[in-house]
């Protein structure tokens, strides 16, 4: 079942307080991949957590102090739509233990951050439905 989605007007925007949310998910995981990278044994699993600590923090810093112009005629996404991914997204990555598991859908949340960054709003339907299914397979 689909439902359509109101398109973006010329001066539709997500200003920084619509983003504010998403900017947060990004900066908390970079602190909580801190403990599994102290408790990482080897240097593929360093490489691994610090890659994906780069790109949240590169998406971090690119949404802060930012407006997002929306693509007229596209999908409008809205602060809500941001925030219930946000709630989506820290209810199944805070419990899932597996860093692995972890890192995959925190790559799933980086690609939305970016599709976000975009303003075109069918790149952020597109991300959202996998990071829906990301975080399906990780609950």
């Amino acid at each position: 079942m689909s439902t359509l989605m109101d398109l973006a007007q010329p001066d539709d925007k997500l200003d920084e307080h619509a983003l504010a949310p998403l900017r947060g998910l990004l900066n908390d995981q970079i602190s909580a991949l801190n403990d599994d990278l102290e408790k990482a044994s080897t240097q593929k699993d360093i490489d691994a957590i610090q890659a994906v600590q780069n790109g949240l923090a590169a998406k971090a810093t690119a949404l802060t102090g930012l407006s997002i112009q929306l693509k007229t005629g596209e999908a409008k996404i809205t602060a809500e739509h941001i925030q219930s991914a946000v709630d989506a997204a820290e209810e199944v990555i805070n419990k899932v233990k597996a860093v692995k598991a972890k890192l995959a859908l925190l790559g799933a949340v980086i690609d939305f951050a970016a599709a976000v960054l975009t303003g075109h709003g069918q790149a952020v339907v597109g991300a959202a439905v996998k990071l829906k299914n990301a975080l399906s397979k990780g609950d």
